[in-house]
């Protein structure tokens, strides 16, 4: 495409181009600024920085966390998934949300009510007399993690499985197979591309997780990103950068995996109705298993946090700093929410319309926020914001609210391109034919329609910033305590009680939404 044509196309698509620049400043010049910080030292300082044995012991760290989060998610996920989908069981429906609801409680809160639950002055000691496993360290955060990112990979393989046509596994019983031997051979190699975006999904959110490893003493490199940025400042920036490379080098790794797969699964025919697999003497294990994933999952964690409320005056402690946190917490999250479609639209738009290298830069540009490390993020805009921008704007509102709007954009992406696909094409040729340009085209023609794919979007940017702690850590204004850093600062002092209220609200809040958004799917 020649340089006239191309200018002519991002005047003629202004309203993508302008939210495009938007995003990519917005993501790539604190990457940039991370590079030229780390860049600033001399090469011997940069050598010993990179090249020492702490930072090989918190890579090591990191992998080994992510490798083995991955392998038990997946062991717990895909057999919940099959379970639900396939299984002859009563009451998969009721299985499949208390699978999806653990989402509603974040890592951190996960992390902070099994912290409470055990060792010698836990509340099981309290209450039963008796000492139960305190997590920490390697083990703990393997638990909490796996607990709190399995439904990634349960939701992905389940909604494929559903999908998928009985027909491939009839031929195959046809030629001989087994019915394991079908579903292993027929099955699963149509579900490789579901179970790859739920495992991107689960391996992301570990090597950016901040909150569980830090509860549990578990140094990895999030960890160190945020103790190493109020002392040292250059290697803080080498590990952020060590952390987004990480994720590149995940992101282009699955990318390759998913390359020519785009379409292996096969549409459900509707000829054949999938059968439910008899379990016979399985049958009581499965619902055991069933059973035991949401009761660490969920109800565990929202039992003790209960108990500390009830049984302490945490309320009476906490009544007026929760309440301000709230309102902090719903405004924050309600600002991002509408600020996530106004860019979202424009792109998902030109992505889903337009054709070329141009529609395909846009489709993946809201992705950057989302696979940058958030402390790695949050560190570049705190560097950018003191060397760069105007004083004013470090520690502002308006700063945090476009950090948090950039990096959940991406959760806004999936429910807007579904509706913009049910839009009929020829209604906004119609109206450019009768003289409306391309912004009165998306905003008087294209938009109405979407309303449904907007409150999606809206709620799920709305759920994950309720829910974000990183960036609200580092970021916000002074005095401005969320539910999700009041959770952490009490916790960080072995203050359960207090912080117990503040848990509750955030799980309550999340969980509201996610039933909700649970029974949207369903309808």
């Amino acid at each position: 495409m020649s340089a006239r044509s191309m200018t002519a196309l991002l005047i003629r698509r202004w309203p993508a181009t302008l939210a495009g620049l938007v995003l990519l400043v917005g993501v790539g010049a604190p990457l940039l600024y991370l590079a030229y910080r780390a860049a600033g030292a001399d090469g011997a300082e940069l050598w010993s920085l990179v090249f020492r044995w702490r930072t090989a012991m918190l890579l090591g760290n990191t992998l080994l966390l992510m490798v083995g989060v991955l392998v038990t998610t997946s062991l717990v996920g895909v057999p919940y998934a099959w379970l639900t989908a396939r299984a002859s069981l009563r009451g998969r429906k009721i299985f499949t949300v208390l699978g999806i609801l653990p989402l509603a409680i974040p890592g951190y809160i996960l992390a902070f009510a099994m912290l409470g639950l055990g060792g010698d002055y836990g509340l099981a000691a309290r209450t039963f007399g008796f000492d139960v496993w305190r997590p920490s360290g390697f083990t703990g955060s393997l638990f909490v993690l796996t607990l709190y990112t399995f439904p990634y990979i349960f939701l992905n393989v389940r909604s494929a499985m559903l999908r998928l046509d009985p027909a491939l596994e009839e031929v195959a019983r046809a030629h001989g197979q087994t019915r394991w031997g079908a579903f292993r051979r027929a099955a699963l190699p149509q579900l490789r591309p579901a179970y790859l975006s739920g495992a991107l999904l689960v391996v992301l959110h570990v090597i950016g997780d901040f909150g569980v490893v830090s509860l549990m003493r578990f140094e990895t490199l999030s960890f160190a990103v945020y103790t190493q940025s109020s002392f040292d400042r250059n290697y803080a920036a080498c590990l952020a950068l060590l952390l987004t490379a990480l994720s590149a080098v995940l992101l282009v790794l699955d990318l390759r995996l998913l390359r020519g797969r785009g379409h292996e699964a096969l549409a459900h025919s509707g000829i054949l109705k999938q059968r439910t697999v008899p379990l016979r003497r399985w049958k009581a294990p499965s619902y055991l298993f069933l059973l035991a994933v949401p009761f660490f999952g969920l109800v565990l964690p929202v039992t003790t946090i209960l108990t500390w409320v009830f049984e302490s005056d945490a309320i009476a402690l906490a009544d007026s700093e929760w309440k301000e946190a709230l309102g902090n917490t719903l405004q924050l999250a309600a600002g991002a929410a509408l600020l996530a479609p106004v860019l979202g639209v424009p792109l998902i738009h030109a992505s889903v319309r337009g054709r070329g290298r141009f529609a395909r830069l846009l489709e993946r540009a809201p992705y950057l926020g989302y696979a940058i490390p958030p402390l790695a993020f949050g560190l570049a805009i705190v560097f950018l914001a003191n060397h760069v921008l105007p004083p004013v704007v470090y520690q502002s509102f308006g700063l945090l609210l476009a950090a948090v709007t950039l990096r959940f954009l991406a959760e806004a992406v999936g429910p807007l391109r579904s509706a913009l696909y049910r839009v009929p094409e020829r209604l906004e040729e119609a109206a450019r034919a009768l003289g409306c340009g391309s912004w009165a085209v998306l905003r008087r023609v294209t938009t109405p329609l979407l309303w449904r794919g907007v409150v999606a979007a809206m709620a799920f940017v709305f759920l994950a910033t309720v829910k974000e702690l990183p960036l609200t850590l580092i970021l916000s204004p002074t005095g401005f305590d969320t539910l999700a850093t009041n959770v952490w600062s009490n916790t960080e002092e072995a203050l359960f009680a207090e912080a117990a209220p503040n848990a509750l609200a955030i799980i309550g809040v999340a969980g509201l939404f996610l039933a909700a958004l649970t029974a949207r799917g369903e309808r």
